[in-house]
């Protein structure tokens, strides 16, 4: 046999043997095509099934629903009220001058008055301190000195209560420092950088750690 031929040859077989792959691959094919569409039917039929199971609980439960209930105490409920505050930090006389129905000026006192009371927050604006340190020479140990004031903390720009605040709406209300500089900033016209509130958070326990101990 020449060797054409046998070239020829295994050019057959090769074409057989893929031939024979490529057939089993259909079939394959055609398998898997079969069970994705049964599998697809009973999707189909379990869905269906479900979801009719569901809309016809949800019209019960529909119909059986009733009316929905007034918002407010029921009637005939005794109305409550606040009570009065234990103490008075500010008190203020509110007189007229003019009749606040016609706009009259002839007004007579009537010897009464009525007492009304409410509670709300006084937000403090963020005060600057001077501290001007006098110094002083010391014959005993040949130094010159100066004292630190009440709450100053030496070297830093802002002072105790405002790091304890934000300390505290850091760690035990969960705020980011972010928005406990906006809030500072906006709300008490005291603005930092944010990167400097990690800063506060060292000192304070630099300073609270013998206490701490």
């Amino acid at each position: 046999m020449s060797r054409a031929q046998q070239s020829q040859g295994s050019q057959e077989s090769e074409v057989r043997q893929l031939r024979r792959q490529v057939a089993r691959r259909d079939e394959k094919i055609q398998t898997l095509e079969e069970e994705n569409r049964l599998l697809k039917l009973q999707l189909k039929e379990f869905r269906d099934k479900f979801f009719k199971k569901n809309k016809r609980k949800d019209s019960e439960d529909n119909e059986k629903k009733s009316p929905p209930k007034k918002r407010g105490a029921p009637k005939g409920h005794p109305g409550t009220t606040r009570k009065k505050p234990d103490h008075v930090d500010k008190h203020v006389d509110v007189h007229l001058v003019e009749c606040p129905d016609c706009g009259g000026k002839h007004l007579k006192s009537c010897k009464r008055f009525e007492d009304h009371y409410q509670e709300d927050i006084v937000i403090p604006q963020a005060c600057v301190t001077r501290f001007r340190h006098h110094f002083y020479y010391c014959s005993d140990c040949k130094s010159v000195v100066h004292g630190v004031g009440k709450d100053e903390l030496p070297g830093s720009y802002i002072g105790p209560t405002a790091k304890s605040v934000a300390s505290f709406l850091h760690y035990q209300l969960r705020i980011p420092y972010r928005p406990i500089r906006r809030l500072f900033r906006d709300l008490l016209g005291l603005d930092f950088d944010p990167s400097s509130v990690p800063g506060f958070d060292r000192q304070i326990r630099i300073r609270g750690g013998p206490l701490y101990k």
